[in-house]
């Protein structure tokens, strides 16, 4: 295909691949292999996504001002009670681990299955091209963990949880809760985010990797990781929960 032609010959050859390879399917095959099945499978349930499910209620008003409390993980059905009778909605959010490479290359696979590249022109697909780069050579994640989250929901397929929260957020109002927190306590504040442009957007953030000494938050002995998404106290009702040890690959923490 000419679009991974292009990528090898710009060098970044799809053999990163093997960074990844472990014992499920998608793992033990090249990126251009991928099927949409393997693609969806990577960017919603695998080791470097997280979906779950809570109840919202909600009527007239948002389901979350910015700073309000997000639902996170959830074991079973919670409902955020919004001053209204209306009936609670099913909403499932996704949180991605976007600088892992997996993420990435999952990123770029699923732009190659819904482009077709033969019907580009040579201005359109050096466009597309730079994108799909850009997507892999991530600048940010060199010194960030970035992470993605998302909502939908099938009952109100017209209705954002993660849209209405944080398209008009602010870093400064968000960076005094927004954390990501080890299974040792140590945190990593909220230094960058990018809100969702339009319902259905991702909201982005970023997270340093080290402290003042030179430590990353994240190692192959740390156990699992909270993305506190709440004012309060970090709660496991409300928060997700990421063990780490599947995402190890080697001696680092592949994120």
């Amino acid at each position: 295909m000419r679009y991974l032609r292009q990528l090898v010959a710009l060098g970044v050859g799809l053999a990163c691949v093997a960074a990844v390879q472990a014992q499920e399917d998608w793992k033990s095959k090249n990126v251009d292999h991928w099927t949409k099945e393997d693609v969806e499978r990577i960017l919603n349930n695998s080791e470097f996504a997280k979906s779950q499910e809570v109840r919202l209620q909600y009527g007239s008003t948002p389901i979350a001002a910015a700073g309000a409390n997000i639902p996170g993980n959830a074991a079973s059905a919670n409902v955020i009670q919004q001053g209204s009778i209306a009936p609670a909605v099913s909403f499932v959010f996704t949180l991605r681990m976007r600088s892992s490479l997996a993420i990435r290359l999952a990123l770029i696979r699923k732009n190659q299955l819904e482009t077709d590249v033969k019907k580009l022109s040579d201005e359109e697909f050096a466009i597309f091209k730079k994108k799909q780069i850009g997507i892999y050579e991530c600048p940010a994640c060199a010194d960030n963990y970035v992470l993605t989250l998302t909502s939908r929901s099938s009952e109100n397929r017209n209705f954002d949880a993660v849209f209405t929260t944080f398209s008009g957020a602010r870093l400064d109002d968000l960076k005094g809760y927004i954390a990501l927190v080890n299974d040792r306590g140590e945190k990593r504040p909220l230094v960058n985010f990018v809100p969702p442009k339009k319902p259905g957007d991702e909201a982005i953030f970023f997270f340093p990797r080290l402290n003042e000494k030179n430590e990353p938050l994240l190692t192959k002995e740390s156990k699992f990781f909270v993305f506190n998404v709440t004012k309060n106290e970090v709660s496991m009702a409300t928060n997700f929960k990421v063990e780490v040890g599947p995402m190890v690959v080697g001696d680092k923490v592949e994120f």
